[in-house]
């Protein structure tokens, strides 16, 4: 994800690029922290 932000900062390096972690959803397994 890091080398991804800086390869799109190389093309538009005016522009700001948040990179944020996802939650993995596998469906019939719990999620993180819920209750059940």
């Amino acid at each position: 994800a890091i080398a991804t932000g800086r390869d799109l900062k190389r093309v538009n390096p005016t522009a700001v690029y948040e990179i944020r972690p996802v939650m993995l959803y596998l469906p019939g397994a719990p999620l993180p922290g819920s209750a059940g």
